[in-house]
This record gives C-alpha cells, sequence and structure tokens, in this order.
C-alpha cells in the first residue's frame, strides 16, 4: 500500500494534473504524477490567458482532476482568506488585499468556471476560499447531481482557530456532498493562535485534526492526508518532506487500524472514482 498511499498524498498536494497521454482514471503512478506537474502548470498558467470555458474544457480533456478556484490573493474568480502565518487579518485585509469585496464570494466569472468544472467532471477544491465562496461552490456542486467537493490541504477550526480552516459547517457541506478533506501538515494551521509560539509539534497535531473531522461527521470517510509539502510551509517534526511520508503512514495505521487504508488512500481514491471523468478518449489519442 505504501507507493499507493504516496500516489494520493501527491495526487491531493499537487492537483492530480496530467497530460492526456500518461494517465488514465483507471491507472496512476507516483512516476507519472512526478513527471507531468510541470506540464499541467505549464497549462494551467495558458489557460488563465484564454475564455474560461474552452479552458474548463481543455483541462477537463487533458484529465486534470481538480481545480482550486481561490489561493493567497483575489484574482477575480473567488474572495479568500488570509493564508500567511503570523500576519494580521486586519493587515491581510487593508495592505496586502484591499480589492477584495467581503460580500462577494465568487465573482460572475467564478461561477462560470465553477459550473464549466462541475459540468466536465473536475472535481473542485475549496481551500482557501472564503466562507461566501464555499457555500456559493457548496450550492453547485449540490445542483450538478451533488458533485464531490474537496479541500485537498487545509486545517479545521476546532484545533486551530483561524479564517483559512474549515468551519464545522464547511465540513458538513463536504461530507453531505460525499467529497473528503486532505489535512495539512503544517503545524501553524493545525494548532490554536495561543499556542504558535511553544505550542507542541508533530504527528499528534495531525492527528487532533483528524479526530476534530470525525467528530464533526460521525465518521473518518471524508478524510484523507493532504500535505502541502510541496507548498510555502514548514512541515510537522517527523514529515519533512516526501521521503518521510511512510513515517507518517506507520504512525497513521498504529493511531486508526480500523480506517487507516480509508484515510490514507481509499476515501481520496473513492471521490476520484465517483467525481472525475478522467482523461477524455480524444485527449487521450494526441
Amino acid at each position: 500500500m505504501r507507493p499507493l498511499a504516496i500516489t494520493l498524498a501527491i495526487t491531493l498536494a499537487l492537483g492530480a494534473c496530467a497530460g492526456g497521454q500518461r494517465w488514465s482514471k483507471a491507472g496512476v503512478t507516483a512516476d507519472t504524477a512526478a513527471s507531468d506537474v510541470a506540464d499541467c502548470r505549464s497549462l494551467a498558467y495558458q489557460a488563465t490567458r484564454r475564455d474560461s470555458q474552452i479552458d474548463s474544457d481543455i483541462l477537463a480533456s487533458r484529465g486534470v482532476a481538480y481545480v482550486i478556484i481561490a489561493h493567497l490573493f483575489y484574482r477575480g474568480v473567488a474572495t479568500c482568506q488570509n493564508a500567511f502565518p503570523f500576519v494580521p487579518d486586519l493587515v491581510f485585509q487593508t495592505l496586502l488585499n484591499p480589492q477584495q469585496d467581503a460580500k462577494v464570494g465568487l465573482t460572475d466569472l467564478g461561477v462560470a468556471i465553477v459550473d464549466r468544472l462541475l459540468t466536465n467532471g473536475v472535481l473542485v477544491d475549496v481551500t482557501h476560499a472564503s466562507d461566501l465562496a464555499q457555500q456559493q461552490i457548496f450550492d453547485m456542486a449540490r445542483d450538478h447531481g451533488n458533485a464531490p467537493v474537496i479541500s485537498s490541504h487545509n486545517g479545521v477550526r476546532g484545533t486551530s482557530n483561524y479564517p483559512l480552516n474549515l468551519s464545522p459547517e464547511a465540513i458538513l457541506r463536504i461530507r453531505d456532498s460525499k467529497g473528503v478533506i486532505g489535512v495539512i501538515l503544517f503545524p501553524y494551521w493545525l494548532r490554536q493562535p495561543a499556542d504558535q509560539v511553544f505550542g507542541k509539534d508533530g504527528f499528534s497535531l495531525i492527528f487532533n485534526a483528524i479526530d476534530s473531522i470525525a467528530a464533526v461527521t460521525g465518521s473518518y470517510d471524508n478524510i484523507a492526508i493532504g500535505s502541502d509539502l510541496d507548498g510555502f510551509i514548514q512541515p510537522v517534526q517527523g514529515c519533512s518532506d516526501y521521503s518521510q511520508t511512510p513515517v507518517l503512514v506507520a504512525a497513521i495505521r498504529a493511531r486508526y487500524p480500523a480506517v487507516a487504508d480509508g484515510i490514507l488512500w481509499r476515501n481520496a481514491l473513492d471521490v476520484l472514482e465517483r467525481g472525475w471523468k478522467g482523461v477524455t478518449a480524444a485527449a487521450a489519442t494526441t
């Protein structure tokens, strides 16, 4: 199971991006994931420069599994939360992200993009999105046959009370969509504000987030490991990079023997199988 667990950690952390000839819905390997990331990032960059409907169709046909709608700054698609550690929300809102309107969730462009992604069988990721934008995405996914919604790399407010992290309401909406939450491996988003200077580190922070999600949802069926090891984070002690993921896998198996497979790979794979259309026949032959 170790290669599959690592593959799905990469899948959540990097966006499951793939060239049409290399990936299929039935077979994904860690090698193809790593080698296709650059190609996908190039395609995604080019896509931002063209018509959103055409671009969404292209991304879907090439096998992109999910798209994150918001990120660090407002870009005219969806409003976002402050994702800068130790930067007060007021500073972020007034100095770093002043163009954002708190009364807006998804813009018209954002609605069009989300609608097209859901229509094309591409999963939508609510990480970084404001609560209002998340609510709109959940509602749209519900109206598209209750499509699964994901949060690929995030903490939860139950253990780390920051606006960036998922609220109990958002966790329930993800559960109701039969989606999945990838727990981030960044201690800052796993512990409370008062614990940031002298707070604990290590796998216990991950376990606390996992248990907090399960307490809200009533099961471990919507939990995965999102990591964000390719992002701008200082990872938890014990898993500083992908080479150490087997240590984390062993720790999760020891802590959650009955549900470890679900957390490590099955929950994420289930969402991919239900919500991701995969590479189209036309793209697979190009």
